[in-house]
C-alpha cells in the first residue's frame, strides 16, 4: 500500500457506516514511463517525475496497473475493491482509459481481438480502442495498410520499409478514430490524445524505429493481424459518437456540452466521465466534489448526481456495450 493510499484509507469515513455507497468515484491516475513520453502529464497531475511520462492511466482495473478512488466513504480502495464492496460481488471492470502523449513515434504494433488473446494468451479480453484526440503539433497516427499485403509473412513484417505500407494520417483536436483489435497501428509524435480500450495490456510490438533493447513480437504479430487495407471512412469521424463498423463494439462514447446545473447518472451500466475543458463540481447526497479536466469519475450504474459547471463544461462519457462482471 503506497502512503498516499494509506492516508486517504485512514481519513476516509468508515464504509460499514454509510448506506449508499453508489456515489461517483473520483479516480487517481497512475503514471507510466515510456520512452517516447515527456513531461506534460507529469505536470498536468501535480507529479515529479524524472523519467518521460508516456501514460496516464485514469480509470483501470487491470492487474498491471488500478486506479485509486480519492473521493467518498471508499477512499483509498484500488476501483475493483471498491466496486467488490458497494456491489457485493467481484468482476474486473471491462473498460480502461488513458491520456497519452507522444514526444517520439509509439512502435508500430497490433493488439489481438478477444478470439486471439483467448487463442494466444489464454486471455479473455483482447484489445480494441478509441482514440480522441486532445492537442496535435503536426501530428499524425497510422492505422491500417495502404494495401492488402501480397505475402502475410514475419519477413514483410520485418522489413526497413514497412512504415510505408502503413497508412498515414495527419490529425487534429477533435478527430476520433476506432482501432479494433487486429489493426495495425501506431502514434506519431506531437500528438495528445484520451485512449478509451478494453482492459487488456496485451500489445504485439512490430517495427520500434530503431530503438535498442526493446522486443517485437512478430510471430504473434502474424497471426494476430486482420491483414485487411483499412477503410478510413469506418475508422476515423469528427467526434465521438456511435461506431460504423459492421462488427459489434465493446464499448460506446459520447460527448456532452453542460452550461448549466444537470442531473447526470442513472444510467443502466457503469458510466466513465471524463471532463475535458471547463470546470465545476459534481453534486451528490455524500459530498460536492470538484470537476477539472482530465480528472476522470466512474459513475456506476443507479447512481445519480448533478453537474454543477462554472462554465461551459465539455465532457466524454463511455460505457460497455454490456456489462460483463466474469472475468
Amino acid at each position: 500500500m503506497t502512503r498516499k493510499q494509506a492516508w486517504l484509507r485512514a481519513n476516509a469515513p468508515d464504509w460499514r457506516d454509510t448506506p449508499d455507497l453508489n456515489y461517483p468515484l473520483l479516480l487517481e491516475p497512475v503514471l507510466v514511463p515510456k520512452v517516447w513520453g515527456g513531461q506534460r502529464l507529469a505536470r498536468c497531475f501535480g507529479r515529479e517525475v524524472l523519467e518521460p511520462v508516456g501514460e496516464a492511466w485514469l480509470v483501470s482495473d487491470h492487474p498491471s496497473a488500478s486506479t485509486i478512488v480519492a473521493n467518498g466513504p471508499l477512499a483509498g480502495m484500488h476501483l475493483g475493491e471498491a466496486l467488490e464492496v458497494s456491489r457485493g460481488q467481484r468482476g474486473r471492470f471491462p473498460l480502461l482509459v488513458k491520456l497519452i502523449e507522444s514526444c517520439e513515434p509509439l512502435s508500430i504494433q497490433v493488439h489481438p481481438s478477444d478470439s486471439m488473446a483467448r487463442e494466444l494468451e489464454g486471455e479473455a479480453w483482447g484489445k480494441s480502442e478509441a482514440w480522441y484526440v486532445l492537442e496535435s503539433t503536426d501530428g499524425h497516427v497510422g492505422l491500417g495498410f495502404c494495401e492488402e499485403p501480397a505475402e502475410r509473412t514475419s519477413a514483410f513484417l520485418l522489413d526497413s520499409d514497412l512504415p510505408t505500407h502503413v497508412k498515414r494520417h495527419e490529425v487534429l483536436a477533435g478527430d476520433f478514430f476506432f482501432v479494433p483489435g487486429g489493426e495495425v497501428h501506431f502514434i506519431g509524435a506531437g500528438v495528445l490524445l484520451a485512449e478509451f480500450q478494453q482492459s487488456s495490456d496485451l500489445t504485439y510490438r512490430i517495427h520500434d524505429w530503431g530503438r535498442p533493447g526493446r522486443e517485437l513480437h512478430i510471430e504473434k504479430a502474424v497471426r494476430a493481424l486482420s491483414w485487411k487495407r483499412c477503410e478510413s471512412t469506418d475508422l476515423r469521424r469528427r467526434g465521438p459518437g456511435p461506431h460504423a463498423l459492421s462488427t459489434p463494439w465493446p464499448f460506446e462514447t459520447e460527448q456532452r456540452l453542460i452550461a448549466s446545473p444537470t442531473p447526470i447518472g442513472g444510467f443502466e451500466r457503469d458510466t466513465i466521465l471524463l471532463p475535458l475543458v471547463g470546470r465545476g463540481a459534481l453534486r451528490h447526497a455524500l459530498g460536492r466534489w470538484e470537476i477539472v479536466p482530465y480528472h476522470c469519475w466512474l459513475l456506476p450504474s443507479g447512481s445519480q448526481a448533478v453537474v454543477e459547471p462554472e462554465e461551459e463544461l465539455t465532457v466524454l462519457l463511455c460505457r460497455p456495450m454490456e456489462d460483463d462482471k466474469n472475468h
